[in-house]
């Protein structure tokens, strides 16, 4: 992405955050987050991935719905805050890497806690005698 489009993907994104929380009042939308926005090289097209927090009861992908719904509500005040002589198309897409995160946790954190390591007489764990025995050998390559 070139530096310019850079710049405008961040200035989207500030934006239309903003916008969002305090413009947008369609009961869909609930709390998302704008995760990244990538914008076209040629600044014609901006995809917004957005993550949701679903309110209880409420079906999953309906606050994407309801920003796809005020795409073009949107799009004209970003013109107006943007300056820019043509403002990029807004095409929303659901971010699930959040999601993703939180599953990959809780399946590692099902795995429970890792077993200590079984120590010897001397105090020494099973895993540190065979480093050292690892350590004795290599010293006796020299050859």
């Amino acid at each position: 992405m070139p530096f310019r489009a850079e710049q405008l993907a961040k200035r989207i994104q500030d934006d239309l955050s903003e916008l969002i929380r305090k413009r947008v009042h369609d009961p869909r939308v609930g709390y998302v987050t704008i995760t990244r926005v990538e914008v076209s090289d040629d600044l014609r097209v901006a995809k917004v991935h957005v993550s949701e927090l679903a309110a209880a009861g409420q079906p999953a992908g309906q606050s994407i719905e309801g920003l796809r719904h005020a795409a073009g509500f949107l799009r004209t005040e970003l013109g107006r805050n943007l300056g820019l002589r043509f403002t990029p198309e807004l095409r929303f897409e659901h971010d699930r890497s959040i999601e993703e995160g939180i599953r990959i946790t809780t399946l590692i954190d099902s795995l429970g806690p890792e077993p200590p390591a079984e120590t010897t007489e001397g105090g020494e764990s099973d895993a540190g005698k065979a480093a050292s025995n690892a350590d004795e050998e290599d010293e006796g390559d020299d050859t």
